[in-house]
């Protein structure tokens, strides 16, 4: 009896390692990485600058510090001499690798180390797509052999040529086996660049609710951030985590023809037994002021130079509860001094913290130190979108980065610095001049007043619905009359003071400038943006239910068409009239009927951007009446 139980215990042993062992070949077949399990030689191929590799179906080993890599008995052993100055200074990767839009995947790998050891695991994509993590984690391994697994899902565009990483954070021994990355099912995404917002068709009506004009440096706003902190107590500055070599201090930040002035300097400070060969200055504004959403525009001027690298950028106000990058990181401007027709915006969560998600613009024409520049971005619960100069560059939206990599729900306060060297930008060299200075002019925070978005509430504003009711009962002609619009009385363009009177709305790419010339009102529109509202000469009017007739006369310098829209302002956008007039060089008269079935102060708006038509000219337009039909 002894002999049979001994043999049934031997063959269920045998068919319970079978069934394990059959699991293994079955993932091992589906795995979307090549010689997973090390019976192959390691690659030698080495990746070009942009990243892009072909690994040829194996891993290749890069380093920036010393380290080697071998195969013992299918077990790769990785020995890291010197790590390097990056996380990402040694790493074994294989590409390239097909990761599928809305694809889930899972990582898992066996791992030990000589000693307890951290190793991290990024699956992104070249310079060409940003260095963009999808997935980054880091493993603590120990001397034990333990299994290590994690998933994600792929919310950006499909990477034909994505590379799984490991990062060797350091020194020591580390041994790898049973490596694979799995594809275990499908989320439905929207098409890539589709933007699912609802008010995505909605006009935003900015309303400037605080600025920062530079007159002084207001300590009751900034802070100076002082030094260069030792995070982790050992004595030895951290360099801002980014082996930085600047100082900072409160004397190179200054005020001077009305603008902020933060000079980065060659000049030597000793602290914390280190000496420091530059000196700068970091401001914040944490705990002082706070946004969270609306339009923020910051007008600055850039320097030149290797090594030099300034930003204008925002962190989450929880930072203190959620260390960078759970807190969020925006990064409104970030330039290279070696590259001085270019600047990055990006967006940094606890997934993408290697990386980040953004992208950059670059001028056309000269450099950004040779004049200033309004730098910008549009931030709404789902979606932030990267301006210069009002040209959208940049839009990252909340359901292709993923939203456990959105962070960005909460406020976030102010940073201004130029910092001197570091993992991005390099090192100064014989080329650099010191000093070099960023300017500032201004920074800008507007809210949507139609969706009062920077408080979190998406409700009309009823403080400024009863302000345009109030101003429209000033209006004599209870019947809908316009005020000005014969264009012989001055331009008033106060759209919070005077909405029942002419202003002009300018955003969503457009560019333009209008004024009363001759008794015509003249829009010289130099950009028609990316929306047909881009550019709009707006006025409240108030109208009684029923139906009306409106009538303009109109022109252009060139054939282009312009919208006319009387709409409800406010949850419904209610379109009571609209329509298109094609315009040609000889003033014309034009009608449009409009209906309204209860009465309401709607808003009436001439329409210059990205019509079917439209086109950078000069438009004209004379005599705006409405009357009863």
């Amino acid at each position: 009896m002894k002999k049979v139980s001994l043999i049934l215990l031997a063959l269920f042993v045998s068919l319970f390692c079978l069934a394990q062992s059959s699991v293994e070949d079955e993932e091992n077949e589906l795995s979307l990485l090549k010689n997973g399990y090390f019976n192959s030689p390691l690659s030698t191929e080495q990746p070009l600058e942009n990243g892009v590799l072909d690994s040829k179906g194996s891993w290749a080993l890069f380093f920036e510090g010393d380290a080697k890599a071998t195969i013992i008995e299918s077990v790769l052993k990785v020995e890291v001499i010197d790590n390097g100055p990056n996380d990402w200074s040694v790493q074994l990767l294989q590409s390239p690798i097909k990761i599928e839009r809305g694809g889930q995947y899972k990582i898992v790998f066996d791992g030990k180390a000589e000693s307890n050891q951290s190793l991290a695991v990024k699956i992104g994509g070249t310079a060409l797509r940003g260095w963009t993590a999808y997935f980054q984690q880091q493993f603590e391994l120990t001397p034990q052999w333990n299994t290590y697994e994690s998933s994600f899902t792929m919310y950006q565009g499909t990477d034909e040529d994505a590379r799984f990483e490991f990062w060797f954070l350091d020194n020591g021994n580390y041994f790898i086996d049973n490596v694979k990355l799995i594809k275990t099912g499908d989320q439905f995404l929207p098409e890539e660049g589709t933007l699912t917002e609802e008010d995505e068709n909605e006009v935003e009506n900015w309303k400037l609710i605080w600025e920062e004009d530079f007159d002084t440096i207001d300590p009751d706003v900034w802070t100076f951030e002082l030094g260069s902190p030792d995070w982790n107590g050992d004595g030895i500055p951290d360099r801002w985590g980014n082996n930085e070599l600047q100082y900072y201090t409160d004397k190179n930040a200054s005020i001077q023809d009305g603008k902020l002035v933060i000079t980065a300097k060659e000049e030597t400070i000793t602290d914390m037994n280190t000496t420091f060969y530059y000196t700068s200055s970091r401001m914040i504004t944490k705990g002082k002021y706070e946004v969270q959403y609306g339009r923020i525009e910051v007008r600055a001027k850039m320097l030149v130079g290797q090594g030099i690298w300034p930003a204008i950028w925002m962190l989450g106000n929880d930072i203190d509860d959620n260390p960078s990058p759970a807190c969020g990181e925006i990064d409104i401007m970030e330039y290279l001094g070696h590259e001085p027709n270019k600047v990055y915006g990006t967006v940094h969560g606890p997934i993408s913290a290697g990386t980040g998600v953004g992208s950059y613009y670059i001028l056309e024409n000269g450099n950004f130190n040779d004049d200033f520049h309004v730098f910008a971005l549009e931030w709404d619960e789902d979606e932030i979108e990267f301006y210069v100069d009002d040209v959208l560059y940049c839009i990252v939206n909340k359901y292709e980065i993923g939203e456990e990599d959105w962070v960005f729900d909460h406020p976030f306060f102010f940073i201004l610095n130029v910092a001197v060297g570091g993992n991005w930008p390099g090192y100064p060299d014989e080329t650099t001049v010191f000093p070099q200075s960023m300017e500032v002019d201004y920074i800008k925070v507007y809210e949507d007043i139609d969706q009062r978005s920077i408080t979190g509430l998406e409700v009309w504003d009823s403080e400024y619905e009863k302000a345009i009711k109030e101003k429209a009962e000033e209006i004599e002609n209870t019947d809908g009359g316009i005020v000005n619009g014969d264009f012989e009385g001055p331009f008033i363009n106060d759209q919070e003071g005077s909405p029942d009177n002419w202003y002009i709305w300018v955003g969503k790419g457009g560019k333009a400038t209008g004024n009363i010339v001759n008794g015509e009102f003249k829009m010289d529109i130099e950009k028609v943006g990316n929306q047909t509202w881009s550019i709009q000469l707006v006025q409240f009017v108030k109208l009684r239910a029923g139906d009306y007739t409106l009538s303009l006369k109109a022109r252009a310098d060139e054939p282009r068409d312009i919208l006319v829209l009387i709409q409800h302002e406010g949850d419904s956008w209610t379109v009571y009239g609209q329509k298109y007039l094609e315009l040609t060089s000889e003033m014309q008269e034009f009608t449009v009927d409009v209906s309204l079935p209860n009465d309401d102060i709607p808003k009436l708006s001439i329409n210059y951007g990205k019509t079917p038509n439209g086109k950078p000219t000069t438009v004209y337009v004379d005599d705006v009446k409405i009357s009863p039909k």
